[in-house]
């Protein structure tokens, strides 16, 4: 299924039924992303996978203006609009959860709970902030993909069969010049209103992910629950499915399956 937003197509799938959960992927991503979680909780719940703008079937327009924050959010609720969605639970992983968190700056009125995975506000001192970015989206402008794969791991740390099947399959289906507009604009990190009550949250974050000192800011900010998932990185969605599904389970089970 798609709809337009702001004239450009937004493709989403629908599994199952109940109460609805918007899923937000990563960088890179698709909706396909979520291929682990969705028999558990389709089961329950109406899983709404989103391709963002610039990824999977979605448009995939190379202008930076294209993907600032409010806009990224218009594209969201417009898919909730399209499905007669009020208010959805929210779940992001890694840049996924940036919109999470981007539809409670934005949205807070669709937000029926968020639950965030390997991302949280930036910290002082983080060595993934607008240089990283820009970094990032120069290697990605010129069709540089090795340039890109050092930028991310530039101790050339991940290596071997599995690492270079995820990287050929990455490039394979992606747009760079699509990839570098988005990368300068996540440079901005959604700022929250003042609100009179929080919605409830749930954040994971495996205990080597670089990131995993922003996951726990951000549950403490958010006043939300914090799991961290021994033995794995930023790589947690994939690697740890099982006991993130738990951990998601129990945090929808908790706060009720009606939004």
């Amino acid at each position: 299924m798609q709809v337009t937003s702001r004239g450009f197509r937004i493709h989403f799938q629908v599994h199952g039924a109940g109460a609805p959960v918007l899923l937000l992927h990563e960088f890179g991503g698709s909706g396909r992303s979520w291929l682990p979680y969705l028999r558990d909780f389709s089961q329950r719940y109406a899983l709404v996978a989103v391709d963002a703008l610039g990824h999977g079937r979605s448009d995939r327009p190379h202008e930076q203006d294209a993907y600032e924050t409010r806009g990224r959010v218009a594209d969201f609720t417009a898919v909730l609009d399209a499905l007669g969605i009020d208010r959805a639970h929210i779940w992001g992983y890694s840049m996924g959860g940036r919109n999470a968190w981007a539809m409670l700056a934005h949205a807070p009125e669709r937000v029926a709970s968020l639950i965030v995975g390997g991302a949280g506000p930036p910290l002082p001192g983080d060595d993934d902030g607008p240089d990283y970015l820009e970094a990032r989206a120069g290697a990605l402008s010129r069709g540089d993909w090795q340039g890109f794969w050092r930028v991310l791991t530039p101790d050339g740390a991940e290596e071997g069969p599995g690492v270079r099947v995820f990287r050929e399959r990455f490039e394979r289906n992606n747009d760079p010049a699509a990839l570098a507009a988005v990368s300068l604009a996540l440079r901005e990190w959604p700022a929250l209103p003042p609100m009179a009550r929080m919605p409830p949250s749930c954040h994971y974050a495996g205990a080597q992910d670089g990131f995993l000192r922003r996951v726990q800011a951000g549950a403490a900010a958010l006043g939300g629950a914090m799991h961290v998932i021994e033995g794995v990185g930023h790589e947690v969605h994939f690697k740890a499915d099982r006991a993130v599904a738990a951990i998601v389970r129990t945090h929808l089970e908790r706060v009720g399956l009606q939004p």
